[in-house]
Formats: structure tokens, sequence, C-alpha cells
């Protein structure tokens, strides 16, 4: 068995459904977890078991989306999904090297579809969704006030992880002479002033991120050669915009990569790093697709 063909059957994945708490956008009560060993449609004691998903992450403001579908939920799981405020947590890998998260989000809408002999339970999702469209804030800030100290009153009011904002802001010392007001969306605010400081800033897995225009996360940097996962040839597409880098496109079996870290690319045309701009993810626990997908540019 070629290693690539065990990496595959060795597929693992682990789905986490929750409730939300009365208030906030981030708190949550487990409510039911799913896990699937690779290469079967069993899940422990239930026939048929299966979940399929793709999953779409960029650099931007607005969350990140997936669609995940879950084959064979028990009645009363598919009727305690009927409500506000439910999240998912996806976490895919293999047997060697465990799973990681992929995926978390609120829930977009939840539909429940027969198959045949199936009941199929689509997801569509939103990572930090409530908190983006719904988050508001009321409040004026004083003369003075330091723009880190605004930032933070914003992303404790959307409720998501704090990600690498304490990191980035520690070196800002900009201040709103005239005072600052924010009346309205908690998300706004925060994009109106992540903008005036020239950086970017999206969530990842219902994290905060904010990076420079051509900063790359301090993560540790994956390899993907031939012999890592690495699947056909990398193809250089067109500038996102002219006079800015043409984008490297490549894919390769399921690796966790978030947008914003830098990719180890080895390959017959091109051996250096690679800085994600976009990824996917696609997989199928009962066989078939267990892919990313990346799109970068040319990076140090």
């Amino acid at each position: 068995m070629a290693a690539s063909d065990k990496l595959l059957f060795d597929r693992r994945c682990r789905l986490t459904i929750a409730n939300p708490v009365p208030d906030g956008f981030s708190g949550i009560e487990q409510t039911d977890v799913i896990e699937i060993d690779g290469g079967t449609t069993e899940q422990r004691d239930v026939p048929g078991m299966r979940i399929q998903f793709k999953i779409e992450k960029t650099l931007k403001k607005q969350p990140n989306t997936s669609e995940i579908k879950v084959s064979n939920l028990s009645p009363s799981r598919r009727s305690s999904l009927q409500k506000k405020g439910v999240k998912v947590l996806l976490e895919a890998g293999y047997k060697e090297t465990g799973t990681t998260r992929i995926f978390s989000g609120d829930v977009r809408t939840v539909d429940h579809v027969r198959e045949k002999a199936d009941w199929e339970t689509v997801f569509k999702l939103g990572d930090g969704e409530r908190a983006w469209r719904f988050a508001r804030v009321s409040e004026s800030f004083a003369p003075g006030t330091a723009a880190t100290d605004v930032l933070r009153k914003l992303a404790k009011a959307m409720g998501l992880d704090m990600g690498n904002v304490d990191k980035e802001l520690s070196s800002i010392k900009a201040k709103f002479d005239q005072g600052f007001a924010v009346i309205g969306s908690a998300s706004k605010g925060f994009d109106s002033i992540i903008k005036s400081l020239r950086k970017t800033w999206s969530v990842q897995d219902g994290e905060l991120q904010i990076l420079d225009p051509y900063q790359a996360l301090d993560l540790p940097i994956p390899e993907v050669s031939p012999t890592s996962g690495l699947i056909g040839s990398p193809e250089m597409g067109s500038p996102p915009t002219k006079g800015k880098p043409q984008l490297l496109k490549f894919k390769s079996l399921l690796i966790p990569i978030k947008p914003g870290a830098k990719v180890k690319l080895k390959s017959e045309r091109y051996d250096g790093y690679v800085r994600i701009h976009s990824c996917s993810f696609e997989g199928d626990t009962s066989g078939g697709a267990w892919y990313t997908e990346m799109e970068g540019t040319i990076a140090k």
C-alpha cells in the first residue's frame, strides 16, 4: 500500500455539535460528539454514519464558510438542532497524527433530507457569523484613548477568541486625539480602526486574526512535497489585482492550514515558501475526497 493510500485509509474525523449558552456569542454547552475512523462508514454503534464536508477560508473579514453533511443522525439528534445559535466544530486528520480543527462556526441553516434509505443532515455554517452580524456596541471613548483599548473592547463585544490580537497590538501607539464613538455593529467599528492602522483582519476557527498586508503567521511550517501528499503540479495563476504578485495554486492530501500561514512547497518547478491567501478543504469519511487546496504568493 502506497503511503498516500495508507493516509487516505487511516483518515479520522471528529464533529462536535454544541448548543449556545443563553447570553453572548462564543459560549457553548457541548451536546454531541461524533467520531469516525477512516476507511469505513460504520461509526461505533451507528450503521451508515458518514461525514462529508466542503470548507472555504480566506483572509477577508467576511466569515469563512462550510457545508457539512452528516448521514443518519438519530431523530432526537436531528430535533435538537432546530434552535438558533447552534455551533459546529470539525476536526480531521489521520490515525498517526490525530485530528486537528479545520473549521468551527455558527449554523446558518440546517436541513434534514431523506435520500433513499438515509437521512442526510446538511449544515451551512459561517465562522464567527453571529458575532460578525449581530454584536452591537454603543460607547464613546474619551480624547487620548489608545486605539488598542478600543479594539480590545470591540473584540470583547464580539465574544470571539483573541487569537493573535494582543501580540499584534502590542507595538501600536496610535491614539484618538479627538475621542472615538462606536454606535452599532462591533465588527464594522473594528474594521474601520484596523483599516486606519493599515492592517487586515479575519476570523479563523473562532479566533480573531490581525496581520500586516504581507505578514505571515508565526506558526510551524508544514512541508508539502510529492512524498508528503502533494497532488499534481503547482500552477501559477493570475494576480488578484493588477501589480500584485502572481498566485501559486496547489493541492495536497488533507493538512490543517490557515490563511496567513506559510507552507514549504517542494516540487519539480518550485522549491520554496508560499504564504497562503486562501485554502479549501474537501473530505468524505467513507472514501474519495480528503484534500486541501491552497492558493498563495511566493514568500521568503
